[in-house]
C-alpha cells in the first residue's frame, strides 16, 4: 500500500523524542513452544516508551501473540520484564495489573466478553474497587463509570442493561476497550484490536489508539493484517520463528519488506538447523 493511502487511513501521530526513558523494557524473553502450535519465542528483547506504538509484525504461528500473553502473566515465561527501570515479576494477570499493564485479548467472545452479564457489569467487571466504599459498590458511582465509558467509547446500546449478545461486532469490540481502560494501564497490550468489526468502527478504534498513545500510554499492537501495523505503529519489529529479525520505523517499512524479512529469516534459521544436524553426524 503506497504512503499515501497509509495516512488517509491512520490517524498521524508524533513518536515520543528518543532520548525518552522507556516505560516498558522487556529482556531476553524465551517462552517453550508447545507441539504443532508454535516453535516458543527465544531471547527477545525490546523497549516501549510512553505515548510509543510498538508494532509486532509476523506470520501466525511466529510467535507474536505468545510474547503479549507472557507479558500479561497468561503464560509461563523466562527472562525480565521491567517497568520504569525496575524489575515486575509477573506470573498473573493480576500482577500485570497491578503493575499498570492491561491486555485486549484476541477472542472476545471466547475469553473477552462475558455474555451472561449485561453491558454495564462487563465494563466495571474487575474494576468495582474505585467504585466501591466500606468494601461495598456504589451504585450511583458504577453508573456514572459505565456511562461515562460508554459514550467515551461511544458504545451504542439501548441501556446499561442491555444484553451484550443484541450489539454489533463493532459495539462488543468497543465495550473490551472500555472495560480494559476502567484499569487505567500505563501499558496496553493490544491482540488483534480490529477483529471482526466493520470500516467505521475500525477508523474509531484507530483514532482511539492514537489517542491513547498522546496522553502517554505505551501501546504493543499484534495484528494479523501487516497492513494495520505497519499503518499504526512509530517502530514495528517482525517476529519470525519467535525472534525478533528485523525492525523498521514509521514511513520505511511495507508489506512487502516485512515479508522479505520473514522470509530471509526463515531461511538462516533452516540452513543453521541443517548445518547443525550435519555437525551432530559429523
Amino acid at each position: 500500500m503506497s504512503g499515501q493511502r497509509l495516512q488517509r487511513l491512520y490517524p498521524p501521530h508524533e513518536a515520543p523524542p528518543a532520548a525518552t526513558p522507556p516505560l516498558l523494557s522487556v529482556r531476553d524473553l524465551s517462552i517453550a513452544g508447545r507441539f504443532g502450535v508454535n516453535r516458543g519465542v527465544s531471547g527477545v528483547s525490546f523497549d516501549v516508551k510512553p505515548g510509543e506504538i510498538l508494532g509486532l509484525a509476523g506470520l501466525l504461528g511466529s510467535g507474536r501473540t505468545e510474547i503479549l500473553h507472557a507479558i500479561y502473566g497468561r503464560i509461563p515465561y523466562s527472562g525480565h520484564i521491567e517497568m520504569d527501570g525496575k524489575p515486575v515479576g509477573i506470573r498473573a494477570a493480576s500482577d500485570a495489573l497491578a503493575a499498570g499493564i492491561a491486555l485486549l485479548t484476541e477472542d472476545r467472545k471466547r475469553d473477552g466478553l462475558l455474555f451472561n452479564l449485561p453491558v454495564g457489569a462487563n465494563i466495571t467487571i474487575g474494576n468495582l474497587k474505585p467504585l466501591s466504599s466500606h468494601g461495598m459498590v456504589r451504585g450511583d458511582r458504577e453508573k456514572t463509570a459505565v456511562l461515562t465509558a460508554m459514550r467515551a467509547l461511544n458504545v451504542k446500546a439501548r441501556s446499561p442493561q442491555a444484553s451484550v449478545a443484541h450489539l454489533s461486532g463493532g459495539n462488543q469490540q468497543k465495550l473490551l476497550f472500555a472495560r480494559v481502560l476502567m484499569s487505567a494501564p500505563r501499558v496496553l497490550l493490544l491482540d488483534e484490536p480490529t477483529k471482526g468489526v466493520d470500516a467505521a468502527t475500525r477508523a474509531e478504534i484507530y483514532r482511539l489508539i492514537v489517542d491513547l498513545a498522546q496522553t502517554g500510554v505505551a501501546l504493543v499492537v499484534v495484528a494479523s493484517e501487516l497492513e494495520e501495523v505497519i499503518g499504526l505503529a512509530d517502530r514495528c519489529l517482525v517476529v519470525a520463528d519467535g525472534r525478533i529479525v528485523d525492525q523498521f520505523l514509521r514511513g520505511e517499512g511495507s508489506e512487502d519488506k516485512v515479508l522479505r524479512s520473514i522470509t530471509a529469516a526463515q531461511a538462516q534459521m533452516q540452513q543453521a538447523a541443517v548445518q547443525a544436524a550435519k555437525a551432530g553426524r559429523a
